[in-house]
């Protein structure tokens, strides 16, 4: 109605007095907002990290300089089609019988598995991951054909003599954890080892969601030719996932930035 009196020629002010307006309200016209780039930008990211939520293309777009509310974000995202099922987890109450370490600080609780890939021949490979649980942080994979428990002590050593040995180590019941070098190894560095129950990976759980994302952002539709491009492709990922890939539990920060952080804020 004040629009039409307006194109009938009243007077703004008389306008402004029957119909309590603003100023500005007279003057808006609806503007149709052009988010053809950004929605390019979300498809290249969506495309090129399959495995990416709405939630870290955000975090990824804010990274590169994008100013822009999460919830824009949200609706380019469906609007596009990108949003996908998922299947629901049925909740798993895990023991809690025995003392389970929590991680408070770096170095406080390591945790470890192994995953297996193959080769295009079919000849699978190994990989150990390592991670401090509470920076996220993977430190570098060994990967080859075999690994004993010899091999994991050399490779914790190598690790720990660059950055210090945890306060405990979380891993799996598998026969290197339990061989005698191991054990040895922990003893002497005063490391204690928590063991998760036998048929339950779920409480290795930091392990399992890293070896998870590893498979969907790097296996997926990949095959190794050699045992040398294996161990440089997933080094890169590991790299990758350290230093660019942001991480929801930290902020979006990548497991290095949020290290960089807690140093500051701890004045270490």
């Amino acid at each position: 109605m004040a629009l039409k009196l307006k194109a009938a020629g009243m007077r703004l002010i008389r306008i402004k007095q029957l119909f309590h307006l603003s100023p500005s309200s007279l003057y808006y016209r609806p503007r149709k907002k052009q988010d053809y780039a950004l929605v390019d930008k979300i498809k290249e990211i969506a495309f090129k990290y399959p495995s990416y939520g709405y939630r870290r293309i955000w975090a990824v777009l804010a990274r590169e300089g994008f100013q822009l509310n999460i919830k824009k974000v949200y609706r380019l995202y469906r609007a596009v089609g990108l949003q996908r099922q998922r299947n629901r987890r049925r909740r798993i109450k895990t023991s809690s019988a025995g003392y389970i370490p929590r991680a408070t600080y770096p170095l406080s609780v390591w945790t470890m598995d192994f995953f297996f890939t193959r080769l295009r021949g079919g000849k699978r490979v190994k990989v150990l991951v390592v991670m401090d649980e509470f920076l996220r942080y993977a430190f570098a994979p060994l990967v080859d054909f075999s690994i004993g428990s010899e091999e994991l002590v050399e490779h914790l050593e190598e690790i720990g003599g660059k950055d210090g040995f945890p306060r405990w180590i979380r891993c799996d019941n598998g026969p290197e954890f339990r061989a005698y070098p191991f054990v040895k190894f922990a003893e002497a560095k005063r490391i204690k080892i928590h063991y998760i129950d036998p048929g339950k990976p779920f409480q290795n759980g930091f392990s399992e969601s890293f070896i998870g994302k590893f498979r969907d952002e790097c296996l997926v539709g990949y095959e190794y030719e050699n045992l040398r491009e294996a161990r440089e492709k997933i080094s890169e990922w590991f790299r990758f996932y350290n230093e660019e890939r942001p991480h929801s539990a930290l902020g979006y920060k990548t497991p290095g930035e949020f290290y960089k952080q807690w140093r500051l804020s701890n004045g270490v």
